[in-house]
């Protein structure tokens, strides 16, 4: 009797264990996917900066001399 509480014991610590790991693994995925979210953003706004940039010199507007 006293063998099957000690393993009932060792099976509850050692799945506690492992939805310790994975609420960590959770975490870590959602910080990574944020990173991943916010790089992209980042090129996206570089390459869309570029782009007008590239667009403006192809087609410069007519600017009115100031007086």
């Amino acid at each position: 009797m006293r063998y099957s509480g000690f393993l009932y014991g060792k099976e509850k610590e050692k799945s506690n264990e492992t939805k310790k790991t994975f609420d960590t693994n959770y975490y870590y995925w959602i910080g990574l996917a944020v990173l991943l979210f916010l790089i992209g953003l980042w090129y996206l706004a570089l390459i869309l900066l570029a782009l007008v940039l590239v667009l403006a010199k192809i087609n410069p507007k007519p600017r009115e001399m100031p007086i």
